[in-house]
């Protein structure tokens, strides 16, 4: 999956080595010189510059102690390299090569500087032959390369800066050089040089970019493989749940955009690769860098969600046995108080025995989750063998691959765990006993867990035992009932009773009687709630929840025979009653009247909210299970179609295939929406049953997962199609482009004319046949472009096809993880990538086969030429010439043969190079790490710039390319000397035929031309040239992996702060570059000024005569001036840019007052009714008798709609306020002129400061109030009254305002009418469980998370993610030491979500400080910082309200907006305080 990185790690700080001081001082020490060689360059290029203006020179004496000071630093750099070369010192070969040249330098440096300053001018003849330094100089750019790492590419970047000065140096000279003819011949060079100078900037800085984004990518991913590989995935991890919605809000939210910008990298990375860019080697590393990481990143995720499942497995089957067992204990109890026979009449012990029999029926449907638990029990993986090191050997399965130097993991295999090293590591030994170290998050340890299986064992030993017990009661009780009725048989007939003891009996037995109906009542409740309370077993929930629908139907029908005889039995208990007042069991009579009464409602209410909640269930279950199963078919369709297809017609079948399952998909997904509609209206019948009858639902959490994981599948499956919609249409133009090149390509070349001479042709047929074969030959040459072409659409089709593959197979271990890890053994399936390459391989093979043939040709068409211009032999010679020809092809085609083999060995060569490649990628994790370090380490040692050398790992299979280049040279050399041998034969023949005086010598020339075959023969000087280059690669690159090694072994002792002091720098000197900016444009301006005064001067100078200590004091006092008139203008731009900030923020309060403004008001007055609280018109108050007339009229009068028209006519534009009840409309430019209301009210209405209700009552003149009373007295009478007109931002958001019925509604509430999303309810809710508790919008009280779910404040499906907001305020505990610790120290640990703490800190800080979880008192930011609350990064970021993410909806605008805008727009509750957030019930 992922390969093994070596990362420095500083639990201490460790003193470096004494060699480790010696490399670090001899790489200062190189630096220094090198520094000094570029000044003294440059120096003596000003010099010389001088010399040849006749000046004096300047930096003679500077450049001399330069040398010398060099020298003496080389002197100590000599001997501190024999120190290091003694010491074995893996670079000291290569630290003696470098002093060696920085010798070499400095002595010609010295040459050059005494030839400099022992020059003089001479008129027309340049002292510097600058021809020879351009040449020299453009030697250096030529040589110059491109780094592989990026602290190499800056330091190459400076030191091009100064390379591009000395030659704008250079330029600066030649064109200051009077000799016209001297300049004219070297201007063509320093332009080719000037230019490459340029390019290389170009280059350098592009390639710069790109290497800072992939490393940007490659640290992101690192640091979340490090997160994954410290994470605790054990039992002891209880945090668990709020992990998993951390990765499925990445997953959902984050993923794409992540991907996104890893597939922007690789396209730049192809951008630059087909611009030829010259830093070839180091654009091609790190994309494969960042495409392997990326790929690993995919499989820690994987690896992650198996874990997250074994978590959420593991902790469910201990709650649910926990709960078991309690319940088992519980009935186990009631049975030893309640089911004791002693002292009980025939009554009692009736219901006793009606109870047993009940418990038997409830225990036996107990019996279905007492076998499923003792199932799961089997199922449940054993976590805690991950925090500990086992006692015996422990097997374990590897969820992903992994390679390092010594270590070989295969994703599906089995291991044997051995040791627990560090939390983080494990080792393990394979089958063969190998052992082995690697990650712990690459394994998981398979069941059985022993503790699992023995709960399992005692829930099924305690449930056996209490049917046993409930069995002997049951006896029991039976046994003293059938002896107590034995006991009661009458022996003779009695006389009658008194009348008294009648009544009293007849009391008794109604008491008996409705006792009875009471049992029987409870008995229902008690199986009613046997229904409705275990959760639904999950192999078949839809079957369970349809048998408890028919149990509450057999409930319903037990419960109406009940109350027939609870009806009969009131009759006659009011009967009893009414002839019988006096009897002494009265009063228990009635009293146990109502509550038999009281118990059968409150059952049947009971009996009914159970009906509608198990009817919503089934519906639920019924579309959750109906989306599993619709979405499964496109899963399991998608998870066939592997592979994409080889053929224009496949490629076009499979995307309309692909489309209208994206068309079917989309068509399903009211089937997703109905299953919302569902599990809506679940939460709402259980809550009725959590409010009314404290019976919560424990199906709810996993039916709102059921709900997420189906969207999330969904989400997927879009996505899926999208992306092989998308490849699809790019393999089918690359195919198409590359079938039609490819087959037109191959005919042409089958159906190639065969111009070959004959015996029996003439010299015109010869001369015809030889035009046309030139022809031909031209003809192959202009089809190279097409060839080319062809291959290039080969090689894109092959990379979508990957690409299309990768994905699928992604796919596929996403909706099946375990069949993905057994697919990992099986035979792989033929790519057509594969296929499409065998072709590119065979035309490309083909086209050069009938390129040389034809060459072949053309020289027999031209030896054949000269045969028939020679003689009259000529016929008896071409039989000559064509069995020699013959042989010639003969031997062509061996030598054709061997060339094939050679390319099919170069082509696996190339195979091998691309193998060589990827074990490369680790080398370039470790220039990453490298990286990393030497930045920090450039800081921490006063910026001193370290050499990087370029890494790059030797090919394992290097040697064996070498072999095999060297056997097939040995081969070519026998080739060669046959083909000699026959040279000399051809010879010998030769002179043969010149006894016969004909023109045969020529002839024989041209054959052993074609013997020799020059293809051949510069295949050979390749391959040696290659041989040559892979002996000095091979050096070169053990030489820099030993550079590499040594250099992260002396960087151990990095510093953590030394990036963000970096940083600091880094932002200092932005800061320090712009000032000196300014300044140098002030000191310009300055400048221009002082000129214009000199020149002033001197004209005043030349008309009054004056003297040169005037014109200096002239120039001094106008110098002050200007200074003067400086430091004003600065001081007015300072002014005026506080003035314009002001001017700003007051224009966006006036837009957002404009944006509120209310444009009409509607007031209704509602009349309450004080007994049921029912809301009514004052019209059905009246009626009803609740007011009187006067009153009556008096609310009518006072309701209003109002609503304000602008109106344009000649004169201008007037305001009219109309109001829409009575009709009657009212102008407010008249209201002005009459002297209603004043201009400062009007501005005060458009200024939103007073409502339009307000000033309506001043225009209209209806209230007797005066003018300055008025909108007090108006606005008292507005429930809007009572809000208050200040803001108290010291507290978080505590509810939602209706603004158009002015109605306080609690969060939940809004968000269940949908006045605002869920998620933004959500956000409120972690604002109020962050900052103290959650508010009771009734009254402002504050409530924890745990007491407000029990109060129904919010719904119990939030207690787990308000409980993880409220840790932020109470602090969370150290299992450990049972520290409080705030929030910073959870994300250190691991414990809580970096984004999620943030959230709660920007809660805290915008409602009065951060919250100290110890005191629980509010910290400012610098308390907080020094009392470890936060850091101070992180404190810097709450500063700054720019970085606040607008997480929230703006319920009106529907715009995003942060916290704290949202706390802007909130209006306060007079009575309560709260701060409640406007919405619209109308625009919803």
């Amino acid at each position: 999956m992922f390969k093994k990185k070596s990362k420095p790690t500083t639990p201490t700080k460790k003193t470096p080595s004494k060699l480790s001081q010696l490399i670090e001082r001899l790489q200062q020490n190189a630096d220094i010189v090198e520094k000094n060689i570029y000044k003294v360059e440059e120096s003596l290029l000003q010099d010389v510059k001088r010399i040849e203006e006749g000046k004096n020179v300047l930096f003679q004496e500077d450049t001399s102690k330069l040398i010398n000071d060099s020298e003496l630093i080389l002197a100590d750099l000599q001997s501190d390299a024999l120190v290091a070369s003694s010491e074995r010192h893996p670079q000291s070969d290569m630290i003696t090569e470098d002093i060696k040249q920085l010798k070499e330098r400095i002595k010609k440096l010295k040459i050059e500087h005494k030839k400099v300053y022992n020059l003089s001018r001479v008129d027309g003849v340049p002292t510097i032959d600058w021809s020879k330094m351009i040449d020299e100089k453009q030697a250096e750019l030529n040589n110059q390369g491109f780094g592989n790492e990026l602290p190499f590419v800056d330091q190459q970047l400076e030191h091009h800066q100064l390379f591009t000065k000395e030659v704008e140096t250079i330029g600066d000279h030649i064109k200051k050089n009077e000799n016209q003819e001297y300049i004219s011949g070297i201007q063509v060079k320093y332009n080719k040089l000037s230019n490459g100078t340029q390019q290389r900037q170009k280059d350098l800085l592009s390639l710069r970019e790109y290497m800072q984004n992939c490393t940007n990518e490659l640290y992101w991913m690192d640091t979340q493989e490090e997160d994954r590989l410290r994470y605790d995935w054990s039992d002891q991890n209880l945090d668990y749940k709020n992990r998993h919605r951390q990765y499925e809000n990445f997953v959902n939210r984050h993923l794409e955009a992540k991907e996104a910008a890893v597939t922007k990298l690789h396209d730049e990375g192809n951008k630059l690769l087909q611009t030829k860019h010259p830093g070839k080697n180091a654009v091609e590393a790190h994309m494969e860098a960042v495409h392997a990481d990326w790929k690993e990143y995919l499989n820690l995720l994987i690896c992650e969600e198996n874990h997250l499942k074994n978590m959420d497995d593991y902790h469910k089957y201990y709650k649910d046995s926990k709960d078991m067992q309690e319940l088992l204990k519980k009935i186990d109890n009631d049975m030893d108080s309640k089911y004791n026979p002693e002292f009980k009449d025939e009554f009692q012990l009736q219901t006793l025995l009606r109870d047993l029999e009940d418990q038997d029926r409830a225990l036996d449907k107990y019996d279905n989750a007492v076998k499923t638990l003792k199932k799961r029990s089997c199922q449940v993986m054993p976590l805690k063998y991950r925090r500990a090191n086992p006692s015996k050997a422990v097997p374990v399965e590897a969820l992903c691959d992994f390679d390092a130097e010594e270590t070989h993991i295969q994703r599906g295999e089995r291991y044997t765990l051995l040791k627990n090293i560090n939390g983080t590591h494990w080792e393990v030994s394979d089958t063969a006993g190998q052992k082995q170290k690697a990650p712990a998050v690459c394994f998981i340890i398979p069941p059985t867990d022993l503790e699992a299986v023995a709960i399992g064992d005692d829930i099924t030993n305690q449930y056996n035992a209490v049917k046993l017990k409930s069995s002997t009661a049951k006896n029991t009780v039976q046994k003293s009932l059938n002896g107590l009725k034995h006991d009661n048989k009458p022996a003779a007939k009695t006389t009658v009773a008194p009348v008294s003891n009648t009544q009293d009996q007849q009391c008794l037995k109604l008491l008996s009687d409705l006792d009875k109906i009471q049992s029987d009542t409870t008995k229902q409740e008690k199986a009613i709630q046997s229904c409705t309370r275990p959760p639904l077993e999950q192999p078949k929930p839809i079957q369970d929840i349809k048998d408890r629908i028919q149990d509450l139907k057999n409930i319903n029908g037990s419960l109406s025979q009940i109350e027939l005889a609870k009806m009969a039995k009131e009759r006659d208990c009011q009967s009893f009653l009414a002839h019988y007042p006096q009897v002494a069991g009265a009063p228990q009579l009635r009293t146990k009247l109502d509550d038999t009464s009281n118990k059968f409602d409150q059952v049947s209410l009971l009996l009914n909210s159970s009906e509608e909640k198990a009817q919503a269930v089934y519906k639920l279950e019924s579309s959750l299970q109906k989306g599993r199963n619709t979405l499964s078919e496109f899963e399991n369709k998608l998870i066939k179609d592997q592979v994409i297809p080889d053929s224009n017609w496949g490629l076009d079948t499979k995307k309309q295939e692909l489309e209208a399952m994206r068309i079917d998909l989309k068509s399903k997904k009211p089937i997703l929406q109905e299953a919302e509609q569902n599990l809506n209206s679940v939460k709402r019948a259980g809550n009725v049953l959590a409010d009314n009858f404290q019976e919560h639902c424990l199906d709810v959490e996993r039916q709102d997962t059921d709900m997420k994981k189906l969207n999330q599948r969904y989400d997927n499956l879009n996505k899926q199609l999208d992306s092989r919609i998308d490849n699809l249409q790019k393999a089918k133009s690359s195919y198409s482009s590359f079938r039609n090149g490819s087959d037109a390509l191959d005919s042409w070349l089958s159906n190639i004319p065969n111009y070959e001479p004959q015996e029996h042709d003439s010299t015109r047929t010869i001369d015809n046949k030889l035009k046309k074969q030139m022809d031909l030959l031209t003809d192959i040459t202009n089809k190279e472009p097409d060839l080319a072409k062809t291959i290039t659409n080969a090689n894109q089709y092959q990379d979508v096809a990957k690409d299309y593959e990768l994905e699928a197979e992604m796919f596929k271990s996403l909706v099946q993880p375990d069949s993905a890890r057994a697919s990992s053994k099986k035979i792989k399936i033929t790519s057509p990538a594969d296929k499409v390459k065998d072709e590119e391989i065979a035309l490309a093979t083909k086209f050069a086969t009938v390129n040389s043939s034809m060459k072949q040709r053309m020289t027999h068409l031209e030896f054949a030429q000269s045969l028939l211009k020679q003689s009259f032999q000529v016929t008896h010679f071409l039989k000559s010439v064509e069995f020699d020809a013959t042989n010639l092809r003969a031997q062509i085609q061996t030598l054709e043969r061997r060339k094939a083999d050679l390319e099919e060995q170069l082509l696996e060569l190339e195979a091998e190079r691309e193998a060589r490649r990827k074990a490369e990628l680790e080398i370039k994790r470790l220039k990453i790490e490298l990286t990393n370090i030497e930045e920090k380490e450039k800081e921490a040692r006063d910026k001193v710039t370290l050499k990087q050398k370029v890494v790059l790992q030797q090919d394992s299979m290097q040697e064996t390319e070498v072999s095999v280049l060297k056997q097939n040279l040995e081969e070519v050399k026998a080739s060669r000397t046959n083909l000699e041998n026959d040279l000399q034969s051809m010879k010998l023949k030769q002179i043969e035929l010149e006894s016969t005086k004909t023109m045969v010598k020529n002839v024989f020339a041209e054959k052993v031309q074609v013997e020799r075959d020059p293809e051949t023969e510069l295949e050979i000087q390749n391959l040696r040239k290659n041989l040559e280059a892979e002996g000095k690669l091979k050096q070169n690159l053990q030489n820099e992996l030993d550079h590499l090694k040594a250099e992260l072994s002396d960087s151990v002792f990095n510093d953590k702060k030394s990036l963000k002091d970096l940083e600091h720098l880094r932002e200092e000197n932005g800061n320090l570059q712009r000032e000196i900016q300014s300044l140098l444009s002030e000191r310009q301006r300055l400048h221009s000024d002082i000129k214009l005064t000199v020149q002033q001067t001197k004209e005043v100078q030349s008309e009054k005569s004056t003297s040169v200590v005037d014109n200096m004091d002239l120039m001094e006092s106008r110098f002050t001036s200007l200074q003067k008139e400086l430091d004003d203008l600065r001081k007015s731009t300072v002014s005026k840019e506080a003035d314009i900030e002001k001017l700003e923020k007051e224009l966006a309060a006036l837009k957002i007052k404009r944006e509120q403004r209310e444009n009409s008001l509607r007031r209704h007055i509602v009349v309450i009714d004080p007994d049921n609280g029912k809301e009514m018109s004052p019209r059905e108050a009246y009626d009803i008798g609740l007011i009187d007339y006067d009153m009556y009229i008096n609310l009518e009068n006072q309701e209003c709609d109002w609503e304000e028209i602008t109106v344009k006519d000649p004169s201008g534009t007037s305001t009219i306020l109309h109001d829409r009840k009575s009709g009657q409309k009212y102008s407010v430019s008249d209201a002005l002129k009459k002297g209603k209301i004043s201009e400062k009210q009007y501005k005060q209405f458009m200024d939103k400061e007073i409502t339009i209700q307000e000033f309506a009552v001043l225009v209209a003149g209806k209230h007797e109030t005066p003018h300055n009373d008025i909108a007090k007295a108006d606005r008292h009478q507005q429930i809007s009254s009572l809000f208050s007109p200040t803001k108290d931002k010291s507290q978080a958001i505590g509810g939602i305002i209706d603004a158009d019925t002015e109605k306080k509604i609690s969060i939940p509430n809004a968000a269940n009418r949908n006045l605002i999303d869920s998620d933004t309810a959500l956000r409120l809710l972690e604002a109020q469980a962050a900052t103290g508790g959650i508010f009771f919008i009734k009254d402002g009280s504050r409530y924890n998370v745990v007491k407000a779910a029990e109060l129904g404040l919010i719904d119990r499906g939030l207690e787990t993610r308000l409980s993880s907001a409220e840790s932020a305020y109470t602090g969370i505990e150290n299992p450990q030491t049972k520290e409080l610790l705030p929030a910073i120290k959870a994300v250190e640990r691991g414990w809580l979500y970096s984004e999620a703490a943030e959230w709660y800190l920007e809660a805290q800080y915008l409602t009065g400080g951060l919250v100290d979880p110890v005191t629980s008192e509010r910290r400012s930011l610098r308390q907080a910082i020094s009392s470890g609350l936060i850091d101070e990064a992180r404190a810097n970021k709450l500063k700054d309200d720019t970085t606040y993410p607008k997480n929230l909806v703006e319920p009106i605008s529907k715009h995003h907006i942060n916290y704290k805008e949202a706390l802007d727009l909130c209006i306060p509750d007079q009575e309560t305080g709260l701060l409640l957030l406007p919405v619209s019930s109308k625009s919803k």
